[in-house]
């Protein structure tokens, strides 16, 4: 319901200060959500899938390369940049899936189980960018400084209280487990 995907049979959420049943478009463009189910078009490579959606999301193309660029680099996707997406691995269509979920900076992030099906090493790259996307979200202590300005500012953000709860999550021995998302909270 807050990405949007689905409408709320009563009441409401805000996003970003906008509203998900009268403002989704807005709330969509304040969002990166990643399901378990998200399919990737697979007679693209893994850089046009990405790119395609950074130009779906309104980005011009020098900022889109600089985020295509620096995310390929974080995510340690540049020895399969070229290569198809159906000749990924599992773990690459993952990360081509966080890829394309975060290429266009949005405020808020929304993943389910992001590590799902991987092996541990890139299970823990893909924690550690959530780790440190949450770390880049957190040093202001106003909920709604991390979304852009909008007239109802004073309403908490989405991101903040995800940011709150991925900050206390952590791994026991060398397992990676992440929680699910449910209603806006972490169980």
């Amino acid at each position: 319901m807050l990405a949007t995907i689905l409408e709320p049979t009563d009441g409401t959420a805000v996003v970003c200060g906008h509203d998900i049943v009268e403002q989704p478009e807005k709330v969509r463009a304040n969002v990166g959500f990643l399901s378990t189910a998200t399919a990737l078009y697979r007679r693209l490579t893994a850089q046009e899938f990405v790119e395609y959606f950074g130009r779906l999301n309104g980005l011009d193309e020098a900022t889109l390369k600089k985020r295509v660029d620096a995310i390929f680099i974080r995510l340690d996707m540049n020895g399969f940049r070229d290569r198809r997406c159906d000749k990924l691995s599992t773990g690459m269509q993952q990360k081509t899936s966080i890829a394309r979920t975060l290429v266009h900076d949005p405020p808020v992030m929304i993943f389910d189980e992001p590590t799902g099906g991987l092996d541990v090493m890139t299970a823990r790259t893909i924690t550690a960018f959530i780790r440190n996307a949450v770390t880049v979200a957190k040093p202001s202590s106003s909920p709604a400084t991390s979304c852009p300005k909008s007239k109802s500012s004073a309403t908490p953000s989405v991101s903040s209280s995800l940011a709150s709860s991925l900050s206390k999550v952590h791994s026991r021995n060398s397992a990676i487990n992440m929680p699910s998302m449910t209603r806006g909270n972490l169980r």
